[in-house]
């Protein structure tokens, strides 16, 4: 048989053909309208890159870039057929100037837009799908990026110098955007990737004519602007249910779109990052100062404007009443790029001030700093900018004290020695980044050349977990060490007595490692043996009177959503981790209860509670993985389970019924418990809970505390025995059916009550008698006095309650319902006889006993619960 074709689906509309064994990692959902418009008109374009690994989601990003590089090469190929695309423009208008000079500009917009392509910047293509396919041990992954034209052009027209050369060829008659799209329909055409070699036709549906627009107000002429300075342009549209409301909107995204562009030509450029590194010598110092470039500029905020100037390019009100608005905002150009590298760059000294970096941080301040007070800055980003150079300057003085007296420090004896290497350790726990030569170390060096450090620490540990290394020095003057912890999260500095100390860490990657330094003059290191990854990991660490420490790891599969990834690897190892805390809190156990259902309800309430901590993430054997530690605390566990199921916005039990052979009884059950209002938990849970029971011949209590994991509040353990009898006289059959239910309070694990139903009934089948039992209103009785004993803090249940009063005159159960109708509503008759009244209601029996008590023409006296004698 053939394998059938596989697709990439957008709304229900075929895209993209992909290989029958191919796995779908993800499809962006938000554009799919899009896309399905694009195919349905057959103008999709789309490019596919590829990446071999292990299918993590480095593949993926590498395979994204490669779909970027493919348009960017396409362009790079076609450089010639764009400038001739331009000439076909020119040849029917005339122009002043030489035509070859406009060919030549409209090049140099085009190979700006290909360098954008090349490092994967424009917004206007996107990834929309992500597969891959295995082949023996090697993943092929692949991402399908789709290029839309009228958002690429809406890119780039937010990049200042492209649109610049755009509207200046405009003007002299080059449409660019034509020219560039038809390079690429040209470049695809009879290719895999043109547009009609992948989507299946579609029938054309037709259109509707498009409404006319309602007149406006004239749009206001542009303000005239100074000839000497240059402008930046920002432009936001918007719809408003007033015209005001539509010019505002569509204001603040012109300055939305304003600040896209300061962040786009930082990112795009590497001037800034170069400017800042010319600074800084030491390799070390580098590479952190550019990983915390990167962060910096990729974490985009709104930035602020100073004297922007509004045009209003277009205004209308179109058929549905909706206003529209286009705008554009201008800004003074030096003063607004100053202000953001100053603003992005001191940014940037209060990160690494953050991360130990006083001297870097320090060193741009004194670059940017001049420029604070050249330009205008905005009034938020003035005061922020203030906050952080006092932050600097205070540290830098801190470190600045402790260099000073260091170098005031003279040698006498080894006592000074210690005292000098005490300082250095504090400075350069302090400070990471101390420059060479600022303290002259050597002079100790003769002090300390017969002192040896020895470190001892586990030979295999868990990516994630907590390790303890002891320390020996062999001078035990020496009183503190630093600390170079590298992927190990644990102190810089450690105190030794008697020149020995243990300290822990947390393991973070397969390389962590660990130096301990005397005065950065006598190094030893330590790294374990072997890191090994287990996502599946569930461990009790330490138990601690009233506190648990337990290590869990939880794992994910691999999405378009990195966020969504890591959050699902999370939740997974605090829900090992809820089950771990539940065996030792509830049942005082060393047990991973992995096969127990838990509610997503318990484990968010409960988790809110533990104190944890991530450890450790990444990507082993094709899954995301989470490593995560926690404290709990077992008195809080178990207060938290109870306060989650008291305040429960809706009542569960858990229904468990054991030897309902005939398959009558549990469906009648649950039939009449659900009508009262009480939601049960689902028979999976139910039968695994049983199922673990059975297995590990854990008593009742046990049940009943387990079943908390799946927020039931109640146990309802029924146990069903029943007997039959063929009676041959009368050709039927006899069936006994008794009825047990233990109803355990899953809180405490206490059975509350154990009401018992027997009955005996005949039938032409078995079936049948137990049918007749299971429909007769005993029965039914007896369920609701079972929903009658569950108390829910939170929730309100249906309880009826059956009374049997029995009556010295028949004129009294008259007397008696006249009296019960003109106090409570819903009075219902079951009975009524000469000498007995039977009646229901949901009124309990202890207020109505206590409203008895009120009624002086009738005297009421109790013979046992729910019956009653009624004399005068």
């Amino acid at each position: 048989m053939q394998p059938q074709d596989k697709w990439i689906e957008a709304d229900g509309v075929k895209v993209w053909k992909i290989p029958s064994d191919a796995e779908i990692m993800g499809v962006n959902t938000a554009k799919a309208g899009a896309v399905k418009n694009l195919a349905q008109s057959n103008k999709l374009i789309a490019f596919v890159g590829e990446a071999q690994g292990a299918g993590t989601i480095q593949d993926q990003e590498v395979a994204k870039l490669r779909a970027y590089s493919q348009i960017a090469e396409l362009l790079n190929a076609n450089v010639s057929t764009f400038a001739q695309l331009v000439e076909g423009q020119l040849q029917n208008v005339q122009v002043s100037g030489n035509k070859s000079d406009i060919v030549s500009a409209s090049t140099n917009a085009y190979k700006r837009v290909t360098e954008l392509f090349a490092a994967g910047r424009v917004s206007g293509a996107y990834v929309y799908a992500t597969w891959r396919v295995k082949e023996g041990n090697l993943v092929h992954t692949y991402v399908l990026l789709v290029y839309d034209p009228e958002d690429v052009k809406k890119f780039i027209e937010m990049q200042p110098d492209i649109q610049q050369a755009v509207n200046q060829l405009g003007n002299l008659g080059v449409d660019f955007f034509t020219s560039l799209n038809s390079v690429i329909d040209q470049a695809m055409l009879g290719t895999p990737l043109a547009p009609a070699a992948q989507t299946p036709q579609q029938t054309a549906q037709p259109t509707q004519p498009t409404q006319p627009t309602q007149p406006t107000q004239p749009i206001q002429p542009t303000p005239s602007l100074p000839s000497n300075v240059s402008y930046m342009k920002g432009i936001g549209e918007a719809y408003g249910n007033t015209e005001l409301e539509a010019e505002e909107v569509a204001k603040k995204n012109a300055l939305t779109n304003l600040s896209e562009q300061l962040y786009v030509d930082v990112q795009t450029t590497s001037k800034l990052n170069e400017q800042l590194l010319q600074t800084i010598s030491n390799n070390t110092v580098r590479e952190t100062l550019n990983r915390e470039y990167q962060k910096t500029i990729e974490t985009k905020s709104q930035f602020e404007f100073i004297d922007v100037r509004y045009n209003v390019v277009d205004k209308k009100k179109d058929s549905s009443g909706k206003y529209y608005a286009k705008v554009e905002a201008l800004v003074e150009e030096e003063n607004t790029k100053k202000t953001f590298e100053t603003y992005i760059s001191l940014k940037l000294a209060g990160t690494l001030l953050d991360s130990g970096m006083v001297f870097t941080a320090k060193g741009l301040l004194d670059k940017y700093e001049p420029l604070f007070s050249k330009y205008k800055f905005p009034p938020t980003i003035s005061q922020e900018i203030a906050l952080i150079v006092g932050k600097i300057r205070s540290k830098y003085a801190e470190i600045d004290g402790m260099v000073n007296n260091i170098k005031a420090k003279e040698i006498k004896d080894f006592n000074d020695v210690v005292q000098i290497v005490e300082l250095l350790n504090a400075l350069d726990a302090a400070a990471l980044d101390v420059p060479d030569g600022l303290v002259d170390r050597e002079r100790l060096r003769p002090y300390l050349k017969d002192v040896r450090i020895e470190l001892s620490g586990p030979t295999e540990v868990l990516i994630g977990e907590q390790v303890s290394v002891e320390i020996k020095s062999s001078a035990n003057a020496i009183t503190s060490v630093r600390i170079i912890n590298d992927n190990i999260d644990g102190p810089n500095i450690v105190t030794l007595k008697d020149g020995k100390a243990v300290f822990s860490g947390i393991v973070k990657a397969i390389d962590s490692k660990i130096t301990v330094s005397i005065g950065g003059l006598v190094n030893t290191v330590w790294a374990p043996g072997k890191v090994l990854v287990n996502p599946d990991v569930v461990r009790v660490i330490s138990r601690d009177g009233d506190k648990l420490r337990i290590l869990a790891g939880g794992s994910a599969k691999p999405g378009l959503d990195t966020k969504a990834t890591r959050d699902n690897a999370i939740k997974d190892a605090l829900t090992k981790i809820v089950r771990k805390s539940a065996a030792e809190v509830l049942l005082g156990q060393d047990k991973d209860l992995l096969d127990v259902p838990i509610d997503e309800y318990i484990v968010n309430k409960v988790s809110a509670g533990i104190d944890y901590e991530i450890t450790a993430t990444g990507e082993y054997q094709g899954i995301y993985f989470a490593v995560v530690s926690a404290t709990v605390m077992k008195e809080r566990f178990q207060n938290d389970i109870r306060d989650a199921l008291k305040s429960a916005p809706s009542g569960f039990a858990m229904l468990i019924v054991d030897g309902d052979s005939s398959g009558y009884i549990e469906p009648a059950m649950i039939s009449s418990i659900v009508d009262a209002g009480i939601k049960l938990v689902s028979k999976d849970f139910s039968k695994k809970i049983l199922e673990e029971q059975q297995r590990l011949g854990y008593n009742l209590t046990t049940l009943g505390k387990l079943a908390v994991l799946s927020s039931a509040r109640y146990v309802l353990y029924t146990k069903v025995t029943s007997t039959s009898t063929y009676v041959s006289d009368y050709g039927v059959y006899s069936v006994r059916t008794a009825v047990s239910t233990q109803i355990i309070d899953s809180i405490t694990g206490n059975i509350l009550t154990a009401p018992q139903f027997e009955e005996v009934n005949t039938g032409a089948t078995a079936q049948a008698a137990v049918s007749k039992i299971v429909n007769g209103q005993n029965f039914k009785n007896y369920v609701q006095q079972i929903i009658n004993s569950l108390n829910f803090e939170n929730v309100q249940t249906k309880k009826v309650f059956r009374y049997t009063f029995v009556l010295e005159r028949a004129v009294y159960g008259s007397m008696l319902m006249d009296y019960l109708n003109a106090k409570y509503e819903g009075i219902k008759i079951i009975e009524k006889a000469d000498t007995k009244l039977v009646i229901e209601t949901n009124v309990d029996m202890n207020t109505l006993e206590t409203f008895f008590k009120t009624i002086d023409a009738l005297k009421i006296k109790k013979i046992s619960d729910y019956n009653y004698q009624v004399t005068k």
